[in-house]
């Protein structure tokens, strides 16, 4: 053996450990949460014998689950607050057996269980009520299927598709519900700082987070640092500028004692040098996909929002027609583009981009969850080896990714065309798979109107299929 079958084979074994390691904590993580759960019985059963009969049942068995919660808290010096979390998602857990069973024998993490058993425990009937048990069941089993092959985050990203296959009610209901519920909060954090929450329409916070990266990525590339020589250029961050930009668009950047804060000249709380901040247009790329019997008001189904999931078919409506930044995803099937770019091309045209990104979703390199629009495309078969620039050769990788192919030796082929299944391979020879977040057709021609749109929806019906067409939005383009 040479020095880097060593390696290769000490890496092997690391990794088989570690896995085996992971499965172990998985199963003694299920025995603390049964435990938990007889934390939580324990006060059901021995409510009246450990409380006074004076007080009201309620009030009994609530003493006694608080009773358990201290003993416990004490016991491992824990907070109280924290043990009854714990306790509550345990009962969670607990209530969905096979989410339970699969943590039991290791398939899915304490991370996959949690969330698994928080989105059915979300998921409601009319009015608000608990959801069926049956249907509850059907979804539970939906995101297991998911949870034993995927990431806890894109476990989540794919249960908010899925709650909207068995969600009783409409999107379009729970989210005027959901609105009533909106809000902003302060959560205290470490050395002096704190979090600001905001819970608000996702279209709002989308169309927010959109506006205030453009900006910052607009002044990252052209502010020069008041007071210095022309050639010191800015050297905070996007997490900086995004900060300082919330500040000032709130009126609160003379509060914002950090070192280098400043718009536009106003550096560090103090007076303005420079011109009065100017608005930056947005110009980075966000997808809208909308069906389009959604689209031309025929249908309800809700649409979705790249990188934060479902949304009430009118706010889709909403991005469609009135945010230029935005790009139309309809899902129909009518054909006639060609994917594949002249062997002579290596950049990638635009549109072929944008089906990339909806068929992608995200960085393709298993379990990362790094959406495609911040991710660079790969030749799959270098361009240099006579890969082509083609949908069946393309794939979006983040950076840290890009360079995990390029240097360290994992390499990937596509095995389903252009429908973008991906095979990795490790250095170990461990092999890994990685589906597309959409199942596409080709890219395809585009209604010009929406009176076309609309003829050319009555064919979806009959076709029974669902490639999709990409389009820039145009301001107002949809009544």
């Amino acid at each position: 053996m040479d020095f880097e079958e060593i390696a290769i084979a000490e890496l092997t074994g690391l990794a088989s450990r570690f896995a085996a390691l992971e499965r172990d904590l998985a199963r003694l993580q299920a025995r603390r949460v049964a435990l938990l759960g007889e934390a939580d019985t324990w006060a059901e059963r021995h409510a009246n014998a450990v409380i006074g009969l004076t007080e009201p049942p309620a009030s009994r068995r609530e003493l006694a689950h608080r009773m358990a919660v201290a003993e416990l808290a004490t016991a491992t010096h824990i907070s109280e607050r924290t043990i009854a979390g714990h306790v509550a998602t345990a009962v969670g857990i607990l209530s969905r057996h096979d989410t339970f069973a699969a943590l039991a024998d290791g398939s899915i993490s304490m991370g996959h269980a949690s969330l698994i058993a928080e989105e059915v425990t979300g998921l409601v009937g009319v009015d608000g009520e608990p959801a069926d048990e049956s249907v509850a069941a059907e979804f539970e089993h939906a995101i297991l299927e998911v949870a034993t092959e995927k990431s806890t985050g894109l476990t989540r990203r794919a249960a908010r598709r899925l709650r909207e296959r068995f969600a009783p009610e409409s999107l379009t209901t729970r989210h005027e519900r959901a609105c009533e519920q909106r809000r902003v909060w302060v959560e205290p954090a470490d050395d002096g700082m704190s979090w600001i929450h905001a819970l608000i329409p996702t279209d709002a916070a989308a169309l927010f987070w959109h506006d205030i990266t453009s900006i910052a990525v607009d002044r990252r590339d052209t502010t020069r640092v008041p007071g210095q020589p022309e050639s010191v250029m800015d050297e905070r961050d996007l997490d900086q500028l995004r900060a300082d930009i919330l500040a000032d668009q709130l009126g609160f950047l003379s509060a914002l004692q950090c070192e280098g804060a400043f718009i536009d000249g106003t550096r560090d709380g103090g007076t303005p040098i420079g011109s009065a901040p100017t608005r930056v247009i947005p110009s980075l790329q966000v997808l809208v996909t909308v069906p389009v019997m959604t689209l031309t008001g025929v249908s309800d189904e809700p649409g979705e929002l790249d990188g934060y999931g479902p949304v009430p078919p009118e706010m889709a409506r909403r991005l469609v027609a009135h945010a230029p930044s935005m790009t139309r995803v309809l899902t129909h099937p009518v054909t006639g583009t060609v994917l594949d770019v002249d062997r002579t091309t290596y950049k990638v045209p635009a549109a072929l981009r944008r089906w990339l990104a909806l068929r992608d979703g995200t960085c393709r390199f298993p379990g990362c969850g790094r959406r495609s629009l911040a991710c660079d495309l790969d030749h799959t078969i270098a361009w240099e080896d006579g890969g082509t620039t083609s949908a069946d050769n393309l794939s979006h990788l983040c950076r840290k990714h890009h360079r995990l192919k390029h240097v360290v030796g994992w390499t990937v082929e596509q095995t389903s065309g252009v429908a973008g299944e991906l095979r990795w391979t490790s250095p170990t020879g461990a092999v890994r798979t990685s589906a597309p977040a959409v199942r596409m057709g080709a890219v395809a021609r585009v209604p010009t109107t929406p009176e076309a749109t609309a003829a050319e929806a009555t064919d979806v019906e009959a076709a029974g299929t669902e490639p999709a067409v990409l389009q820039p939005v145009a301001p107002g383009s949809v009544r």
